[in-house]
C-alpha cells in the first residue's frame, strides 16, 4: 500500500532537481521527514535531498541556478527555485561525536545505505527515488503504520552522539500522537541527563513544537521527569501542580492556533509570572516572549469582574495578551470564562476607548486651555480613567469641560 502512494504530484521544483541529478550521473533520493510526511498523508514542510555526488558535484550540476553554501561544512547545497529552499545532502557516515551534538567529521560515501542508518529514527530513515519508489533499510513503514518510534540501530548510541535526539523523540510523539518502542524509551530515561549540555535555544525550539501537539498533554505528563529539568526552576514544580499543568495545556490547545505564549503561560504558570519569565531566559527566549507570557500570567492573577476593569487591561495590556489571560484563569469554569469574553467581545464591537489614543483630544487641545507641563499627562489619564469608568463621554467638548475640573 506504501508503494502504490501517490507521488507523482510531488512539486515540480523537487522533480526538477531530483531529475537534474540523475541525468548528470549521480542517485538522488528524497529523504527523511518529507517521506515519512508523505506516508502519513501529511503535507510537508519541506523536501530534503540526498545523493550520491559530493558536495562540489552538486555544486557543478547547479552551477547555473540560485544556490546556497551556508552548510558545505556538513555536505549540503541548498537549491533555491522559484522561492522553494530544497537542501541536498551528499550521502554521509559522521565521525565521533564528542559534544554530544555534531559529529567531529563527516566522511562522504557514494551509498545511500550507509547514509540512512546514521539517521536518528527509522521513520525518519527512509527514502524514496524516482523509479525505484520507497526505500526502507531500517523497517521504517511498518513502525510508521504501528505508530512506534524507534531509534535506527542502538539506542543508546544513537542519544548519546546526540542528546538532543531525546528530546526530539518526545516531541514526535506529541505532534504524532506515536508512541516511543520500549529499547529506545529506556535509553531516553537512561540519558536524558545529556540534554543539559545541548545549546538552550534548541531545547526551546523542540519544546516550542512539542507544546501544541495533539498529544501534547500525556507527553508532559508521561515524560515528566526528562521534561522537568529543562526548565528553570521546574525542579520546585510538584508532581500535582505538573499534572495540572498538562491538563491546562489541554484545555487551552483549541483555543492557541499556533499562539505558543498562551501555551507556554498555561505550562509554566506553576512558577508564577517572574519564575516563568526567568524559564524562558534561560531557553533564551526572545523578550517579546519572555514579556507576553508574564504579562498574561500577571493579568491571570488579577480581577477580572467588570467592565472597568477589563477596559482598563484591555488599554494596559492588549486584547489579546487579556484575552489568552481569560481564557487561562477560567479554563475549567465555561460560564466565568464566557462572561469575561464576553465582555471583552462588546468593548471591540462597540469600539469602546481604552487608550490615550483613543481619547477624543490629546495634549495638543489640553495646551490649548491653558493646561501646562507634567499636568497634561495626569490630565489625561484622570480623563480617560473617568472614560473608562463610563463616568463620561469620548467627545471632544465633555472632555475638555472636565478637564478644567481636573486642573490643579
Amino acid at each position: 500500500e506504501v508503494n502504490a502512494m501517490r507521488w507523482n504530484d510531488l512539486p515540480a521544483q523537487v522533480l526538477h532537481v531530483l531529475e537534474k541529478l540523475e541525468r548528470a550521473g549521480y542517485e538522488a533520493a528524497l529523504v527523511g521527514g518529507c517521506v515519512r510526511d508523505r506516508l502519513m498523508g501529511r503535507a510537508p514542510g519541506d523536501y530534503d535531498i540526498t545523493t550520491s555526488a559530493s558536495p562540489e558535484e552538486t555544486q557543478q550540476v547547479f552551477a547555473d541556478e540560485r544556490v546556497i553554501l551556508t552548510g558545505l561544512k556538513h555536505g549540503t547545497v541548498t537549491v533555491l527555485r522559484e522561492g522553494m529552499p530544497m537542501e541536498i545532502t551528499s550521502f554521509r557516515q559522521d565521525g565521533e561525536y564528542t559534544d554530544m551534538r555534531r559529529p567531529d567529521s563527516v566522511r562522504f560515501t557514494r551509498s545511500l545505505r550507509e547514509d540512512v542508518i546514521r539517521r536518528d529514527f527509522t521513520m525518519n530513515a527512509l527514502a524514496w527515488e524516482q523509479g525505484k519508489g520507497l526505500i526502507d533499510h531500517t523497517g521504517g513503514a511498518e513502525d510508521i503504520r504501528r505508530g512506534l518510534i524507534r531509534a535506527v540501530g542502538d539506542p543508546n548510541r544513537r542519544f548519546t552522539e546526540d542528546a538532543l535526539r531525546i528530546l526530539r523523540a518526545v516531541r514526535f510523539s506529541a505532534q504524532l500522537g506515536f508512541a516511543i518502542e520500549k529499547e529506545t524509551e529506556r535509553a531516553l530515561f537512561a540519558l536524558h541527563g545529556n540534554i543539559g549540555r545541548i545549546a538552550a535555544e534548541r531545547v526551546r525550539v523542540e519544546l516550542e513544537k512539542l507544546l501544541p501537539g495533539k498529544d501534547a498533554p500525556r507527553v508532559l505528563s508521561q515524560y515528566r521527569d526528562i521534561l522537568r529539568p529543562c526548565i528553570w526552576g521546574g525542579e520546585g514544580i510538584s508532581d500535582g501542580q505538573w499534572e495540572q499543568s498538562a491538563r491546562l495545556v489541554a484545555a487551552l490547545q483549541p483555543f492557541s492556533e499556533g499562539k505558543h505564549l498562551l501555551l507556554w503561560a498555561a505550562w509554566l504558570r506553576p512558577l508564577g509570572p517572574e519564575g516563568a519569565a526567568q524559564a524562558l531566559r534561560a531557553l533564551k527566549a526572545d523578550n517579546a516572549a519572555i514579556s507576553g507570557v508574564q504579562k498574561r500570567l500577571e493579568i491571570a492573577q488579577g480581577p477580572m469582574e467588570t467592565m472597568y476593569q477589563m477596559r482598563c487591561l484591555a488599554g494596559d495590556c492588549g486584547a489579546q495578551a487579556v484575552r489568552d489571560a481569560v481564557l487561562m484563569r477560567f479554563a475549567f469554569a465555561p460560564e466565568e470564562r464566557e462572561r469575561a469574553l464576553g465582555l471583552l467581545d462588546t468593548i471591540a464591537r462597540e469600539s469602546l476607548p481604552c487608550t490615550l489614543a483613543e481619547l477624543a483630544i490629546d495634549g495638543k487641545d489640553l495646551l490649548a486651555i491653558g493646561v501646562r507641563g507634567k499636568a497634561i499627562g495626569e490630565t489625561l489619564a484622570q480623563l480617560l480613567d473617568r472614560v473608562r469608568a463610563n463616568c463620561l463621554k469620548n467627545e471632544k467638548n465633555a472632555l475638555l469641560e472636565a478637564a478644567k475640573t481636573c486642573k490643579k
